[in-house]
């Protein structure tokens, strides 16, 4: 039986809130303010969009199509982006997102985030929780991530 690929659509025909939510707080968060550096590493967390599942026109994981992570020029991933912009970052990136996992696995991906250390952490999740409340359990990993990694402040 083949799985959808795409976040889920609510019966209202919305985007799932919370997939949205943790895109662009992690978006705004991320980006670099006049003046600093760019980030040397990154990391990206969530669940099968960020490890490009389908992508390659089969029901798997296909990490080099990740909208994050992913090498595929033919995506121009963050990670692609970064590249063209600081070659610091080059074999720096991480992929911790899990196909098929719930909001709640966020909290255990962002341990692995700031054990690396990573300076730029994308966040695609909550397209698995359909239309239960998550908010708290991600605030529980932005949370670990604010804790566990130093944040850049301008000067």
């Amino acid at each position: 039986m083949a799985r959808a690929v795409g976040p889920k659509v609510s019966r209202s025909g919305g985007f799932c809130a919370s997939s949205l939510v943790a895109l662009v707080c992690v978006l705004a968060a991320a980006a670099p303010a006049a003046g600093s550096t760019l980030p040397s590493s990154m990391a990206a967390l969530g669940d099968s969009l960020s490890q490009g599942w389908g992508s390659a026109g089969s029901p798997s994981d296909n990490p080099a199509a990740s909208w994050s992570t992913g090498t595929n020029t033919n995506v121009n991933s963050h990670y692609l982006r970064l590249l063209a912009l600081t070659p610091a970052i080059s074999g720096h990136a991480a992929n911790y997102a899990i196909s098929g996992s719930k909001m709640i696995s966020t909290y255990d991906q962002a341990a692995s985030a700031v054990v690396q250390g990573a300076e730029y952490v994308t966040i695609l999740a909550g397209t698995n929780d359909g239309e239960h409340p998550v908010r708290g359990i991600l605030d529980q990993g932005f949370r670990r991530l604010a804790l566990g990694l130093p944040i850049p402040i301008p000067p």
